[in-house]
């Protein structure tokens, strides 16, 4: 007589670990990741603009610079300048949302929306503790104060937080960009360019970048009424070089973590063709698409080999998608460096 075979039951680390392996591809999990990393980057340009931007008092680009000339030219107190600077940041993009939903895309209006409102609900946060509100980053090299005006002194310690603050600036908003939203304000301009263009987000954020600082420069000059002459004053201004180093590297670091307009060849290898190939026609995509028939050497059923050139933009979708229809589709993904004929590239979402 045979005996019963007794089913084992799976131990809880197991069971845990088929879970997050059954959720890992949900939608869910997709949100979630993404909202994570966009809290991340909230909380580094928080830190950013509060220990390095603000105390020097030098400007960054895009509608965080505009947001600073409205707050510099209101407020004196750095603490109120802090307090009030990301109030007047969501009050700008109120238009911008508007214009990303309907020109960039649904999720990355989201995202971006979620990504300001955090970075305000860190500020508070950040004022809330006394410990941090009141904590000054390498202040052995905090400006020192003219004795007559009582004024910041720009000195070369400017570039130092420059230098340092463009690289954690640049890591955020690159960290931004893969979570699928963005800083916000010029972001949206630069995104929809990029797409139309068909160029790299980094290219068009660092010419509004450098126009937004020129205006914030002559503003001041205005507000304050130098009596130095006008081209004088404008390029002996210490602010206006650290500015500019500032928003450059930013934008650099940005686009080399996250190539966003960098192009794939994608090979799809898969048991289900006909189907992976009907995702592409429901979803339109913009590119030549190529199937290729073929029977499977070890099992002698029919699969078929799928090629496409895409955009990064639109690879982790594709993966995504490909994955959910046949989980065992094989994709081999190799870069391209040149491209001749039109190639059209979805929005980011």
């Amino acid at each position: 007589m045979k005996k019963r075979v007794k089913f084992k039951k799976p131990s809880f680390s197991k069971q845990v670990k088929l879970f997050f392996q059954k959720i890992h591809n949900t939608k869910f999990t997709r949100i979630m990741r993404s909202l994570l990393l966009l809290t991340l980057a909230a909380l580094l340009l928080t830190l950013t603009f509060n220990y390095f931007i603000n105390p020097v008092g030098f400007y960054n680009g895009g509608f965080s610079g505009i947001s600073q000339i409205i707050v510099y030219s209101i407020f004196s107190s750095p603490k109120e300048q802090a307090m009030w600077f990301y109030i007047v940041v969501l009050m700008l993009n109120i238009p911008f949302v508007i214009f990303g939903y309907f020109k960039v895309g649904r999720y990355f209006t989201v995202y971006t929306l979620f990504f300001m409102l955090m970075q305000t609900a860190w500020n508070f946060i950040l004022r809330a503790i006394p410990i941090l509100d009141q904590l000054k980053i390498m202040e052995e090299l905090i400006l020192p104060k003219d004795t007559d005006t009582g004024k910041a002194v720009m000195t070369l310690a400017a570039f130092i937080y420059a230098f340092i603050g463009s690289i954690i600036w640049g890591f955020a908003i690159a960290i931004a960009f893969i979570a699928g939203g963005s800083s916000g304000g010029s972001d949206f301009l630069a995104a929809y360019l990029a797409v139309w263009k068909k160029q790299g987000v980094g290219k068009f954020q660092k010419y509004m970048n450098y126009a937004i600082i020129v205006l914030a420069i002559l503003i001041k000059y205005f507000v304050q009424k130098n009596e130095d002459n006008l081209i004088y004053a404008f390029f002996k201004n210490f602010t206006l070089y650290v500015s500019i180093i500032f928003a450059t590297i930013s934008t650099v670091v940005t686009n080399f973590i996250y190539p966003k307009f960098k192009l794939v060849n994608v090979m799809i290898f898969t048991k289900l063709p006909l189907d992976v190939c009907e995702y592409f026609k429901t979803h339109e995509y913009p590119h030549d698409t190529t199937l290729i028939s073929s029977n499977d050497i070890k099992s002698g059923k029919v699969s078929g080999t799928i090629f496409a050139t895409i955009s990064l933009i639109e690879y982790k979708k594709v993966k995504y998608n490909v994955t959910r229809i046949d989980n065992k589709a094989f994709i081999v993904v190799i870069p391209v460096t040149m491209v001749y004929g039109t190639f059209n590239i979805q929005r980011f979402n």
